[in-house]
């Protein structure tokens, strides 16, 4: 039984680690997107105009509702 629990460990460990490498593309992709479009604007200076202003950006790259509604949660 305690192999069997081992083994259950290190699934999820590979699982964790697979989902943290694939967050971790995903902030990174979020950061480039709003570099392009603000470079190093202050995060204060970033209201409600500019983040619909990037969720245009990203309507008008013809991504699809769903990624544009995750990416604007991730903001």
């Amino acid at each position: 039984m305690l192999e069997f629990g081992q083994v259950q460990l290190l699934e999820l460990r590979h699982l964790d680690n697979q989902l943290d490498a694939a967050l971790d593309r995903c902030y990174e992709t979020l950061i480039k997107r709003l570099s392009k479009l603000y470079g190093r604007t202050p995060a204060v200076e970033f209201g409600p105009l500019k983040l619909k202003s990037f969720r245009q950006s990203l309507v008008d790259e013809k991504l699809s509702r769903g990624v544009v509604n995750r990416t604007i949660s991730r903001v």
